[in-house]
């Protein structure tokens, strides 16, 4: 599945996308290591599909 630079993605699904655990990509995000934001009244973490490109592209993964 191709990455939407425009779309966002659940943690879930970037955790899927970087190869990590979804926790990890809620840390990252807290800690600014991945541009992301808290949506709706359950808080959920949305990663947009461009950042995850970029940290891709950083970690030297193949772009999915």
């Amino acid at each position: 599945m191709k990455i939407d630079p425009k779309k966002l993605y659940s943690a879930r699904e970037a955790a899927d996308f970087l190869k990590v655990n979804e926790e990890t990509v809620k840390n990252y995000c807290r800690s600014k290591q991945l541009i992301g934001k808290q949506i709706g009244p359950k808080k959920k973490w949305y990663v947009s599909g461009a950042a995850i490109l970029k940290r891709e592209k950083e970690w030297g993964q193949d772009e999915i």
